[in-house]
């Protein structure tokens, strides 16, 4: 991906980045399992209404850590594409400079929110499944992880995880039946 903060020299991720895709995703199933859209917002907050029934927005609850990068970048030469034509920009050669790097992202729930943990599961899956990216770059490649674990953790110390080999192909390891609590939690509210 094309780095777009540093922070004490280092490359970031935002979270805010990673929170605003994921939220499109976890939209997107919510919607395709018939939930409202006040699921989503008291996921991940909402602005301020306006009009008949005004309000100061609704903070969301689950938090997205910044994570550092801390792989190597690599000068890549580019051309510029004529969105209507499609053809060639002339002069329109420029450079960008993407980074590789290993990462690991931390996201946080309050306790006892079994059906936002289930629908974060549902949309960190497809992110390991290659079904979305991270950011702008889709077009070229940019933005896709190579996710290997996901890891889950409760207050309680039950513990489970998503694995994912070379070709993408998915397992579960849920020995507590934690993703299996998030979700039902899950189906019980499309029912």
């Amino acid at each position: 991906m094309t780095v777009p903060l540093r922070e004490n020299g280092r490359a970031i991720l935002p979270g805010s980045s990673v929170k605003g895709a994921v939220r499109a995703r976890v939209t997107a199933i919510a919607e395709l399992l018939g939930m409202e859209k006040a699921v989503t917002e008291e996921l991940f907050g909402r602005m301020n209404r306006r009009g008949e029934n005004p309000d100061n927005g609704l903070p969301g609850k689950v938090r997205f850590e910044d994570a550092v990068l801390s792989g190597k970048s690599q000068e890549i030469s580019r051309i510029r594409i004529n969105r209507f034509t499609g053809g060639v920009i002339r002069q329109g050669l420029f450079v960008e400079e993407p980074i590789r790097s290993e990462i690991t992202l931390r996201i946080t729930l309050p306790e006892g929110e079994a059906r936002g943990c289930g629908l974060l599961l549902y949309a960190l899956r497809d992110l390991g499944l290659g079904l979305y990216n991270l950011g702008s770059g889709g077009a070229v490649g940019r933005g896709y992880l190579a996710v290997d674990t996901i890891r889950a953790q409760a207050p309680d110390g039950a513990e489970a995880c998503l694995r994912f080999d070379q070709d993408r192909r998915c397992t579960m390891e849920d020995p507590s039946g934690l993703f299996a609590r998030w979700l039902d939690a899950v189906r019980r509210d499309e029912a």
